[in-house]
């Protein structure tokens, strides 16, 4: 029996704003969800599989597979629910999980024969031999979390026509040095903004180094120039166990060639790396630091309205000490949040003067669906009447504090428009 795994496509933000197609940088499409990669890689043996990105060229549902299969994320769930109501009515089956999937079940079952609830490389076998004997459940829920030292290799492999795709299509400059590869799963900060707690649980899991290099030794084995780009935001989290958990997997690695593309981190958490951290990052060649503002208070402290020159200042600091250790940075800029106005801008594009930023992207600071920042403002009444697919970091779907909706969506479009005024394109591309 044969799966066809498919990624539904969403908006990119110049695509929900065509303005933004000119300016002046590289575009960049990540990999896709490396569930698909890991499910192909705890599929029984007696099953084929294939895979498609819908974002790379759209698909026409129809038949030819036994069984199509969906991770989903928030803002392709409109996409997903287009794409599982063209198979089934080619008489196809359809599977779907994600992370929209598990926080907001009742939008998708209608539209599929099948949901997975949470992380779903435990009941991914359980829902294939149901499949197989014509009993399949409407839902599968993952009522332990994964233990991440049973986790087989992921199929990287199934990428390799992708990163051909992509190249062709001209959507993306050097797609292959793009590889998901996660070192943790969960999170215990909690951040307001942040599903990752509510889908993967409070709890970090930490990959074992082994691992790590099994995976890195499954690139160098594909071919070509083969990195990874890290999958979660929490390596640089301010534990003992989290930054002696790096330097165990650099030491794991230290004989095989490794390439990273970034390391991702908010500004809260940069000055509490030890050297060994550093050093660390440097042994994986690691080549940016993905750092995000916004999501903490003291990024927030940065660009809120009553920022003090200390304030902007230790941003800054943040920045440079990045490039003090030889590692560029790419600043990640959410905005639209309580503490600030319409002057954000003002501020963002200080830190990003003074901290010789050479690459940024611009995000609205957006509540997703299961978060916490998402049943404040629906309590609040505050939400917007939005399709999914504008939930995508580019498009208004809140009643902002200090300033209207256009308002922040054309501070928004401006963030984008000033940084790369007069500013030559970024051997980076950013996600535009």
């Amino acid at each position: 029996m044969h799966i066809h795994f498919v990624y539904p496509s969403w908006k990119r933000p110049s695509e929900s704003h065509p303005e933004l197609a000119t300016v002046n940088a590289h575009p960049y499409i990540g990999t896709p969800s490396m569930s698909v990669a890991a499910l192909a890689a705890n599929t029984p043996p007696g099953w084929t599989y294939s895979f498609h990105d819908d974002r790379v060229e759209r698909i026409e549902p129809g038949p030819g597979p036994d069984l199509v299969a969906m991770p989903i994320f928030t803002p392709a769930a409109d996409r997903a629910i287009e794409l599982a109501d063209g198979y089934r009515a080619a008489g196809v089956p359809v599977v779907a999980g994600g992370i929209f999937t598990s926080l907001m079940p009742h939008i998708i079952a209608p539209h599929v024969d099948a949901l997975c609830i949470g992380e779903g490389e435990g009941v991914w076998p359980v829902m294939l031999n149901d499949f197989a004997n014509g009993c399949l459940k409407p839902v599968y829920e993952a009522t332990e979390l994964w233990d991440l030292a049973k986790a087989p290799i992921p199929k990287y492999e199934l990428y390799l026509d992708w990163v051909d795709a992509v190249r062709d299509s001209g959507l993306a400059i050097n797609p292959a040095v793009d590889f998901p590869l996660q070192l943790s799963r969960g999170c215990p900060m909690g951040c307001s903004h942040c599903v990752v707690p509510h889908y993967m649980g409070p709890k970090l899991r930490l990959t074992p180094p082994e691992h790590i290099r099994a995976c890195f030794e499954k690139f160098a084995s594909m071919g070509g120039r083969r990195g990874a780009t890290l999958t979660e935001d929490t390596t640089i989290l301010p534990a003992r166990a989290v930054q002696q958990h790096l330097v165990d997997v650099a030491k794991a690695c230290e004989d095989i060639e490794t390439e990273i593309a970034y390391i991702g981190s908010g500004p809260e958490f940069i000055h509490m790396a030890p050297q060994s951290f550093w050093d660390s990052m440097s042994s994986l060649n690691v080549h940016m630091v993905y750092l995000m503002f916004g999501f903490g208070h003291t990024s927030r402290d940065s660009t809120s309205m009553n920022a003090t020159p200390k304030a902007i200042a230790h941003a800054v600091e943040t920045i440079k000490m990045i490039s003090d250790h030889g590692m560029e940075v790419y600043g990640s800029f959410s905005i639209g949040h309580d503490t600030e106005d319409e002057s954000v801008a003002d501020r963002v594009l200080e830190i990003c003067h003074k901290g010789e930023v050479e690459v940024a992207e611009f995000a609205v600071a957006t509540p997703y669906p299961g978060t916490r920042a998402w049943k404040k403002l629906s309590k609040e009444g505050r939400m917007l009447d939005r399709p999914f697919g504008d939930f995508n970091d580019a498009n208004v779907v809140f009643q902002p504090a200090n300033m209207t909706p256009d308002a922040l969506q054309q501070t928004y479009l401006n963030l984008w428009k000033d940084f790369h005024a007069d500013r030559p394109t970024s051997k980076w591309p950013v996600q535009i």
